[in-house]
């Protein structure tokens, strides 16, 4: 009944006959091919998405709540009349009022009021180049540049 020497067979429920499937403590090359590649499909799934999430992870809270402010303060001066670009400073008409863009206690602030656009900056800096105001700011020894309105002189 032992058909190969040195192996031991099992019988099959359903059919009854003999089989070494059971007991021969291996597996295929076949078998380990397709679980390898099953492996590597998950794989190139999972690195792409653990890199975005680690980067997004990493992201300081800052980074969100800056574009937000640009994004503000690019809709603020596009609303209303800029007269004037200092270095430290921003002046225009709001409304038949003078408001002035400028860092007061880490915040750029718009005075009169207190609308507050970024918080948590040391230093910052406003350029025009080509009729676009740049305002660059400090946070953290790291500096930023973003565009955020047009300036006819």
């Amino acid at each position: 009944m032992d058909e190969f020497p040195g192996k031991q067979c099992v019988p099959s429920r359903k059919t009854g006959r003999s089989s070494i499937i059971a007991s021969r403590g291996g597996y295929t090359f076949a078998e380990l091919m397709l679980a390898l590649s099953v492996i590597f499909a998950l794989c190139r799934i999972t690195v792409p998405l653990l890199t975005v999430l680690t980067r997004l992870r990493n992201a300081s809270r800052t980074y969100y709540q800056d574009e937000i402010g640009i994004y503000q303060l690019q809709l603020e001066l596009a609303m209303y009349d800029v007269q004037e670009v200092n270095y430290d400073s921003i002046l225009y008409y709001k409304n038949n009022d003078v408001f002035t863009l400028h860092i007061v206690n880490d915040k750029l602030l718009s005075q009169p009021g207190s609308e507050d656009f970024i918080h948590g900056i040391s230093e910052a800096v406003f350029e025009v180049e080509d009729m676009i105001i740049y305002l660059s700011f400090q946070r953290e020894d790291c500096w930023h540049r973003y565009p955020i309105g047009f300036y006819a002189e």
